[in-house]
C-alpha cells in the first residue's frame, strides 16, 4: 500500500489546533520512548538531535529537561503541527524547524535521532530506518506497524 503523504499532511493540519488535549497514547509513547532512551544510555550526551514527525513537540519537550545545550532540529509534513511547535518553543534559539516528509528529506548528521509513531508513514521503512540509522550516533523510534 503506498501512503497518501499529502492526506496526512492534511489530516495532520486539521488536527493540530486539538492535538496537545488529545493525543494521550502519542505522550505517554513519547514518555516511555524517552524514558528507555535515558535508562539504555544515561551517559549520553548529543550536541544536536533530530526529532522526526516532531508534530507540537511533545518529545523535544521531554528530551530539553536532559539535554538543554544540545541543539534540536524539528522535523514534520504537516505545517500546521510545526506551527504549533515553533510557538511551544519561540523563547528556545537552540531549535530549528524543517517542514517536509522524512522519507525525502535530507538531514545532517545528528548525534541523536528520534521519532515518537512517525515511522509507519514511511512508505518504505526499510529504506527510511537503514537512512536514519547512518545519520546517527542513536536512533531512537517508536513506530505502529501491522503485525
Amino acid at each position: 500500500m503506498i501512503i497518501n503523504k499529502q492526506l496526512v499532511s492534511s489530516r495532520f493540519d486539521k488536527a493540530s489546533n486539538s492535538y496537545e488535549d488529545v493525543a494521550s497514547i502519542q505522550k505517554e509513547s513519547a514518555r516511555i520512548l524517552v524514558s528507555n532512551l535515558l535508562q539504555m544510555s544515561p551517559k549520553f550526551c548529543p550536541s544536536s538531535i533530530l526529532d522526526l514527525g516532531a508534530g507540537t513537540g511533545y518529545v523535544s519537550d521531554l528530551l530539553l529537561s536532559h539535554f538543554s545545550g544540545s541543539n534540536y532540529t524539528l522535523n514534520d509534513i504537516s505545517p500546521y503541527m510545526l506551527e504549533k511547535a515553533k510557538e511551544k518553543f519561540k523563547f528556545d534559539r537552540n531549535i530549528s524547524f524543517h517542514l517536509g516528509d522524512l522519507e525525502h528529506a535530507e538531514f545532517k548528521n545528528h548525534g541523536l535521532i528520534v521519532s515518537n509513531l512517525a515511522l509507519q508513514w514511511a512508505n518504505n521503512l526499510e529504506a527510511t530506518l537503514h537512512k536514519f540509522y547512518s545519520k546517527s550516533n542513536i536512533f531512537a523510534f517508536s513506530c505502529l506497524i501491522e503485525g
